[in-house]
C-alpha cells in the first residue's frame, strides 16, 4: 500500500515536471512564431506603401493563419513568374505608378520628384554633350 502511494507521488510529480518543461517550450514557441508575425506584418504595410500588393497579401494571410489563401498566392506568384515578363513588367510599372503617386501626394515627396527631374535634365544634357563628337565621327568614318 505504502509502495502503491509513493508511486502515485513520483508519477503525479513527473507529470507536473514534464508538463511544466512542454509548457514553456510550447509557449516559448509561440512567443518566437508571434514575433516573426509582427515583423511580418511590419514588412507587409511597408511593401504596400512602397506600391506591391501581392507580396503584402501573402504576407496578410501568414499573419492571420489563412494557409489556403497563402498557397494560392504563391501558386499565383509562380505563374506570374512562369508567364514572363509582359506579366512582372506590368506588375512592376503598377506598383511604381502606385509609389509614385503616394509621393505625389506630400509636399516632400513632390520636392523629392523635381530634384530627381533636374539630376535627369542634367544627365541628359551631358550626355547629349559627350555624344554629339561621336555621331560626328560615326558619320565621317562612314563617309
Amino acid at each position: 500500500m505504502l509502495i502503491q502511494a509513493v508511486t502515485a507521488v513520483l508519477v503525479v510529480v513527473g507529470c507536473v515536471v514534464v508538463g511544466k518543461y512542454l509548457g514553456r517550450k510550447l509557449f516559448k514557441t509561440k512567443k518566437e512564431i508571434s514575433g516573426v508575425k509582427r515583423a511580418a506584418q511590419k514588412w507587409s504595410v511597408a511593401l504596400r506603401e512602397g506600391g506591391l500588393k501581392r507580396i503584402p497579401n501573402m504576407l496578410d494571410d501568414f499573419v492571420v493563419g489563412d494557409v489556403d489563401d497563402l498557397f494560392q498566392g504563391f501558386k499565383d506568384f509562380a505563374t506570374m513568374l512562369k508567364d514572363g515578363n509582359e506579366v512582372v513588367t506590368k506588375e512592376l510599372e503598377g506598383a511604381f505608378d502606385r509609389s509614385f503617386t503616394a509621393k505625389l501626394r506630400t509636399p516632400e515627396g513632390r520636392a523629392m520628384v523635381k530634384v530627381r527631374l533636374e539630376m535627369a535634365e542634367t544627365v541628359a544634357t551631358e550626355v547629349a554633350k559627350a555624344s554629339a563628337p561621336l555621331v560626328v565621327a560615326a558619320a565621317l568614318a562612314v563617309l
